[in-house]
């Protein structure tokens, strides 16, 4: 008897484990995200901008940490650490319990694109057309994807402000070059795009298998097989 109410406590336990692995991996699709963590803009992939994590109940300044120009990306917090893009064309890696600086990574233009993180790298866009994936440990480069040119045109509007989306192995990002990208999260290579009419700023949502990403040409697009 004793055996049996063992035996069913332990089936109790995997059931609860195998169910919070399900919702860990469902957030990002790629691997483990944990409660306390901002893994990427908004949040999440439909970009609910919505956490439990609690909430501080005072506006007092743990730390700050000053980069060389301003600061438009949107920080992702994961594994104890912040990833902020800045506009000194730098993405940053600080501790996230006193802000010191773990790893900075020079761009070839401004960062204001909000850093995504997942498998163990952070995946980022920047002003001089690059997608970037970087090691999260190390900020060493992993691989970059040149984006296309939009001409005529200032060289800002050629640039990729839109911040990553990750899921089942592909990196989808909007570009100013008109254009939705979808990568190898892995290797960096090209597997598709897609031509707007203008310049793609909005950030992709995914959803039901499904990518939703704004244009410039005034359209909401909905990507799927």
């Amino acid at each position: 008897m004793k055996s049996r109410k063992r035996r069913e406590v332990k089936e109790v336990r995997k059931t609860i484990l195998l169910v919070a692995a399900s919702i860990v991996l469902s957030v990002t699709g790629t691997g483990p995200i944990f409660a306390q963590d901002w893994p990427m803009f908004g949040h999440d992939l439909q970009h609910t901008r919505y956490s439990t994590s609690t909430a501080p109940a005072t506006n007092d300044v743990l730390w700050s940490y000053k980069t060389g120009f301003n600061v438009r990306s949107s920080p992702a917090v994961a594994d104890g650490k912040v990833f902020v893009g800045s506009s000194d064309n730098k993405v940053y890696c600080l501790d996230a319990s006193d802000g010191s600086l773990i790893w900075t990574y020079q761009t070839g233009g401004w960062v204001e694109s909000s850093p995504a993180i997942a498998d163990g790298k952070v995946f980022v866009g920047s002003y001089d057309h690059k997608v970037y994936c970087l090691n999260a440990s190390s900020g060493s480069l992993i691989w970059s994807y040149q984006t296309g040119e939009r001409l005529p045109s200032p060289a800002f509007e050629e640039c990729v402000r839109s911040s990553p989306a990750l899921t089942d192995g592909k990196v989808f990002v909007g570009s100013l070059d008109d254009k939705v990208y979808c990568l190898n999260a892995s290797s960096g290579s090209l597997i598709w795009s897609y031509q707007t009419e203008e310049y793609v700023r909005s950030s992709p949502a995914v959803a039901d298998g499904k990518v939703f990403v704004g244009s410039r040409d005034d359209k909401i697009y909905c990507f799927g097989s």
